[in-house]
C-alpha cells in the first residue's frame, strides 16, 4: 500500500462522506422563482439513491420502489415495481403516483424512455457535477413541497465540500470508485462524472473509463492503473487486496 494513510483517512475519507451525503455541494443556491403549479406527493422511486435522497432527506412516504432500494429504514414494505432489472409499468400506472423520480446514473436508456413512455411526470436527481447535482435538490424541494429541507440537505453537503477543500492532499492521490448491484455485477465510476468531481473536490485524481456514467468494471484494466485507493459503496466481493 502506498505511504499516505493519515491523508487518505482525512481527505480521502471525506470524499466518501461526500458520496454518501450525495457526492456533491455548490456554493449559492439557485434562486426558486415562481413556486411550482404542481406539488408532488404520491412518488414511486426507480432508484435506490432517489428513494434514500426522497425518504431520508425529504421525509416523502414512497408508494413504489425497485427490488434494491434499501434505504431508508422501513423502505422494504413498499411495493416493488420494477420486473427483473426494469420498470414494471402496469404496476406503476396502477399505483397512480404523482411523480417518478430517479438518479440519471442509475437508470439505463431503455429503462429511462419506459418511465417517460407512461406520461407520469418524471424527476431526474443527479447531474455531472457538483453545482448540478445540488440545482437538483433545490428544485426538488421546490416541487415537492419541501424547500426547508431541500435546504437543510445542501448545508451538508456544503460543510462536506469545505472540509474536503481544506483537507486535501498535496498531490493527488489516485482514486477509483467502486460498486456492485444485486446481481454481483461490479462497476466503476467513469472520470467524468459527479462521483469524479467529488473525488477531485477532495484532493484525488478519479481512475475510470472516460465516462460520465458508471461503466462494468475490468479487474484486469484496474490494477494496471495502479489506485492508491479504492472507495466501495456498499458490500464488495471478488476484489483482491493487491488491486491497490
Amino acid at each position: 500500500m502506498p505511504e499516505f494513510a493519515d491523508m487518505r483517512r482525512t481527505s480521502l475519507a471525506t470524499a466518501a462522506a461526500l458520496l454518501l451525503v450525495g457526492g456533491c455541494g455548490s456554493s449559492e443556491a439557485p434562486e426558486y422563482g415562481k413556486k411550482a403549479p404542481v406539488v408532488y406527493k404520491r412518488i414511486v422511486s426507480m432508484s435506490p439513491s432517489a428513494s434514500e435522497i426522497c425518504g431520508a432527506s425529504f421525509s416523502r412516504i414512497l408508494i413504489g420502489r425497485t427490488a434494491a432500494c434499501n434505504s431508508p429504514g422501513g423502505i422494504r414494505a413498499v411495493p416493488v415495481m420494477t420486473r427483473g432489472i426494469e420498470p414494471d409499468l402496469d404496476k406503476i400506472k396502477a399505483a397512480k403516483p404523482d411523480c417518478i423520480v430517479y438518479d440519471r446514473d442509475e437508470v439505463d436508456s431503455k429503462s429511462a424512455a419506459m418511465i417517460e413512455s407512461t406520461g407520469i411526470a418524471v424527476f431526474k436527481f443527479g447531474g455531472d457535477s457538483i453545482d448540478e447535482f445540488v440545482e437538483s435538490i433545490f428544485e426538488f424541494g421546490r416541487v415537492s413541497g419541501s424547500e426547508e429541507l431541500g435546504s437543510k440537505y445542501v448545508d451538508k453537503i456544503l460543510l462536506e465540500r469545505a472540509v474536503a477543500i481544506a483537507e486535501r492532499p498535496e498531490t493527488p492521490v489516485r482514486v477509483a470508485v467502486i460498486r456492485q448491484d444485486n446481481f454481483n455485477q461490479k462497476w466503476i465510476a467513469g472520470n467524468d462524472g459527479f462521483v469524479a468531481d467529488v473525488v477531485a473536490t477532495a484532493g484525488g485524481k478519479p481512475i475510470g473509463p472516460d465516462s460520465k456514467a458508471w461503466v462494468a468494471l475490468d479487474p484486469t484494466w484496474l490494477a494496471t492503473q495502479s489506485p492508491q485507493i479504492l472507495i466501495v459503496a456498499g458490500p464488495l466481493t471478488g476484489i483482491s487486496d493487491n488491486a491497490v
